[in-house]
């Protein structure tokens, strides 16, 4: 998915809205181009740091040397590295639901009194979703329902693949582009919001327009990166002008001997000759 269309998809925000519910589906498009904002980001930050190294030494490196620095190289990369836009929201999402915070658009918990036999105690209560199958605390990431939009004279309109579930990043995993992909519900779009979309295109499409987001997520952001290195190209760049040798022999006694003993009859007879 390109920047230019989900920069379309997040909407401006000097939009004024008379009717409650299209600020969740801005929210949840600005969501989708954080994630992937976030994930270029990352890739750009290790990129900029592994382009920044160098190997620089009086001498080369050996291979064995050459890959315990590649090893502890990549480990700390990794260390420094920002952690995962997905990782930060299912902890901050695991929290807000532990401690029954209530969301700006009431799809989490809501607040209502007890009956009279309870004295009318104040309490947080769940929002039941899906036709009330499931709640927020129940914990499933598909605990959403299709998203209804009533106008100014109160009729509902339902746009497919428009979802909302009990946190904004919940309904934008389940929802999907189908309604991009059909006119007659890109011409109600575009009447109520007063934009100007455009049917996306089947033919370049890459996955079926029921596809839920969050596949289309775990698609293109990769949990992990793999690094390789190659010690050829490591030695070809460096290019050493000279190389050095270095042959360390150790002589056993009886070689010792049998030269010292050369040494001395070497010395007698030359003294014989001169003296």
């Amino acid at each position: 998915m390109s920047q230019p269309l989900l920069a379309t998809l997040s909407l401006p925000d000097n939009i004024f809205w008379e009717a409650p519910g299209w600020d969740r589906i801005t929210e949840q498009f600005r969501i989708l181009y954080t994630q992937f904002s976030l994930f270029q980001l990352r890739l750009l930050q290790r990129q900029f740091i592994i382009n920044d190294a160098r190997l620089v030494s009086v001498e080369a490196m050996t291979s064995e040397t050459f890959n315990v620095w590649f090893s502890l190289f990549i480990t700390q990369i990794d260390k420094s590295s920002m952690i995962s836009s997905v990782d930060a929201y299912k902890l901050i999402s695991d929290i807000l639901q532990a401690n029954q915070f209530h969301n700006r658009y009431m799809t989490s918990w809501k607040t209502e009194f007890s009956s009279f036999d309870e004295n009318y105690i104040l309490r947080n209560s769940p929002v039941i979703l899906n036709n009330g199958t499931c709640s927020c605390p129940s914990g499933q990431s598909n605990c959403t329902e299709i998203l209804i939009y009533y106008d100014w004279m109160g009729s509902p309109h339902v746009f497919p693949g428009i979802m909302v579930g009990y946190s904004s990043m919940s309904g934008l995993s389940q929802s999907t582009f189908e309604c991009f992909y059909d006119d007659d519900c890109v011409y109600k779009l575009n009447t109520v919001l007063g934009t100007s979309f455009t049917k996306f295109n089947h033919s370049a499409a890459y996955f079926p327009p029921t596809t839920p987001i969050k596949s289309i997520m775990d698609e293109y952001l990769p949990v992990s990166l793999n690094f390789t290195a190659n010690y050829s190209t490591y030695f070809q760049i460096c290019a050493p002008s000279t190389c050095q040798y270095h042959y360390m022999e150790q002589h056993n006694f009886v070689y010792i001997f049998t030269t010292l003993l050369g040494l001395y009859g070497g010395l007698t007879a030359g003294l014989h000759i001169f003296v």
